[in-house]
């Protein structure tokens, strides 16, 4: 058969003659890993496998290495081995220093920077951001900027470093703005660096003023030079400046009053230049240059439903009927709110929706009118059946205007009580506020405090929103109107019918009714929120004069009580005070002039007698103090020596 036989050479022993050279050997240079070693094997049986020390490789020779001890180990077929031992030896890395560095000054090309090499082999050479080879490393005429060099050795390494080369110092840059006035002009700095600045005027004048003034002698068109300096130079910026004569300044006077000479401040008028109105109603409108043509338009913004009120509604309503006609044309103008050239039943009404806050304005657009104090109505009972004026004209002034003087009216305001303190009643008309509580309902009663005759009322109720809402309301007298305004209710009533005599008010009968769902189970907090306080409660008696109301309110239902405080002395001449007839732990109190305002309040902790206020300059007239103590409410009208 064809069987080989084979024997077994596994304990066969062969000797080992490999023997290991190096052939070439480079060492590195200039500090980086490239060295190389080749060695060379032989005696051995082929092929041989090479080992540095990173795996057997058929390859003997080994490069990228850097400087230090290697051992290289050799293999051949039969496994023998041999090693050799050797050095890749090393160069310095050549370095470059910066060592010296010049700053440029005035944005000159006059910096410089200097470099050495070092750590390398000498000779070194230099180049400076690619540029020229030289043997020195001193660069100049540098600008300021960032520089790089590149040293290179004698072998041929080479380094780099970095220099920076800074400015020290900017030209100066001469720039200015002006503004003319006729002659005068207003020089305005805008140059830059300058640690000195000079101008020219161009007519032989000068100033070292940054920001000057100057006032030019005669007209004409001047080079006006800005120079600057500092320590890198020196620049002029001219400029052709035109400049004319100053006009002559005129003033323009005046005063505005109402008809009944009352002044009137804070009215603005313009001419040029803008005027205001001091507390005496004069202005002065100041430096109108000669020439100037100009209207003066008065204007004066107010609120609108300022001095508004139900009797002026009522005024103007027996106007309309022949009744009490309005005796100036000024009043009749006051009348037209709604700008028509004609008072109305319109008029009217537009009053009545502004009282009552449903409207914020009235149609005419503006709150108050004048009219040239010298202008004479050709027909005063009927003003608008001619045109009239409301501007003066300035034409070409040429002299100070004087007593150019307008006539103010509040639109709306036709008896002239823009001014709350002109409003005077030492006789306020008593309305009497009954409050019954039902489970979850209160409903509140208007009646009058006595019986009399009323041509008007506008009153406001106020309450907490918080505690009840209200949620229908009726009146028992034509004509009147309401409208809630969440916290408040603003009512207004007039008589168009019995405009002569007035309407009687009963004091046992109910003239108006407002129904609140109480949102609170403290009856007593919400029935005390209730108040009437204020200058925009009044009523106009059958006579149109006007009075301020005085509100006072009785709960009933959870709230009985009859009056228990003694109040003396009435009258008094400064102190007040109070006993009464039964136990009180605690009272608050609270006194208002006739006109419903605060005066002083107090939570007080009684016994006996007790000295309630003291105030000996109060103002001599009529007063109202209510007294809160044990669950009731008690209110006693007091006179002031």
């Amino acid at each position: 058969n064809n069987t080989s036989n084979y024997s077994d050479c596994s304990n066969l022993q062969v000797p080992c003659f490999v023997n290991l050279e190096i052939s070439e050997l480079v060492n590195t240079t200039c500090g980086l890993n490239n060295g190389s070693v080749e060695v060379l094997a032989s005696n051995g049986a082929p092929n041989y496998l090479y080992n540095i020390g990173n795996g057997n490789t058929p390859i003997n020779s080994f490069d990228q290495l850097p400087s230090g001890f290697y051992i290289v180990t050799a293999t051949d077929f039969f496994g023998c081995t041999a090693e050799v031992l050797f050095e890749i030896g090393s160069s310095n890395s050549a370095e470059a220093l910066l060592v010296n560095t010049g700053n440029s000054t005035c944005e000159e090309a006059n910096g410089m920077l200097e470099f050495i090499g070092a750590a390398g082999t000498s000779p070194y050479s230099y180049s400076l951001d690619g540029g020229p080879v030289q043997s020195d490393g001193l660069f100049t005429n540098l600008s300021a900027g960032s520089y790089s060099v590149e040293v290179t050795d004698a072998i041929g390494c080479n380094a780099t470093a970095v220099g920076q080369v800074l400015n020290n110092g900017i030209h100066p840059i001469a720039n200015y703005t002006f503004v003319t006035t006729f002659d005068t002009v207003e020089f305005f700095d805008a140059s830059t660096e300058a640690t000195s600045i000079f101008y020219d005027f161009g007519d032989g004048m000068a100033s070292s003023d940054a920001n000057p003034t100057y006032i030019y002698s005669a007209p004409g068109t001047y080079d006006a030079c800005q120079i600057v300096v500092n320590d890198c130079g020196r620049d002029t910026l001219c400029q052709q400046i035109t400049v004319v004569p100053a006009p002559t300044l005129f003033s323009i006077e005046g005063s505005i009053a109402r008809e009944d000479m009352a002044a009137i401040n804070n009215v603005n008028l313009v001419c040029v230049n803008s005027g205001v109105t001091d507390d005496s109603g004069d202005y002065i409108i100041s430096d109108v240059p000669t020439g100037t043509n100009c209207e003066l338009v008065p204007n004066k913004e107010d609120i609108p439903r300022l001095g508004v009120t139900i009797s002026d509604i009522v005024m103007v309503q027996r106007h309309l009927v022949f009744l009490d006609t309005l005796d100036s044309p000024y009043k009749i103008i006051a009348a037209d709110v709604n700008g028509s050239g004609s008072v109305n039943i319109t008029d009217l009404i537009s009053m009545q929706r502004v009282i009552l806050f449903i409207d914020t304005e009235f149609a005419i657009g503006k709150t108050w009118r004048f009219i040239p104090e010298n202008f004479t109505f050709q027909n005063p009972a009927d003003p608008f059946a001619f045109s009239f004026p409301e501007e003066i004209g300035v034409n070409g002034i040429s002299q100070n205007e004087i007593d150019q003087n307008f006539i103010g009216l509040k639109v709306g305001d036709v008896n002239n009580s823009a001014d709350p303190l002109n409003i005077q009643s030492d006789d306020p008309i008593l309305l009497v506020g009954n409050a019954n509580i039902d489970e979850n309902k209160l409903t509140l009663e208007l009646s009058a405090g006595a019986n009399i005759n009323l041509n008007g009322m506008q009153g406001k109720i106020e309450f907490d929103p918080s505690l009840m809402k209200p949620i229908h309301s009726s009146s028992k007298v034509d004509n009147f109107v309401d409208h809630d305004h969440g916290g408040s209710i603003n009512f207004i009533w007039w008589d168009k019918d019995n405009v002569k005599s007035g309407t009687y008010f009963s004091s046992k009968n109910t003239f108006y009714t407002v129904e609140f769902e109480l949102l609170t189970s403290d009856f007593e907090k919400a029935v005390n929120s209730i108040q009437m306080a204020g200058s925009e409660n009044l009523a106009i008696d059958k006579n149109a004069v006007e009075k301020s109301i005085q509100f006072e309110i009785n709960e009933t239902g959870s709230f009985e009580g009859s009056t228990h405080s003694i109040i003396y002395p009435n009258p008094f001449t400064g102190e007040i005070f109070w006993t009464s007839n039964e136990s009180v732990e605690s009272m608050f109190w609270r006194l208002m002039d006739a006109n419903g305002k605060l005066i002083a309040t107090g939570s007080e902790s009684l016994e006996g007698s007790s000295l309630l206020y003291n105030n000996p300059e109060l103002p001599a007239g009529v007063y109202f103090i209510e007294l809160l103590s044990n669950g009731r409410r008690e209110m006693e009208r007091l006179i002031k020596f």
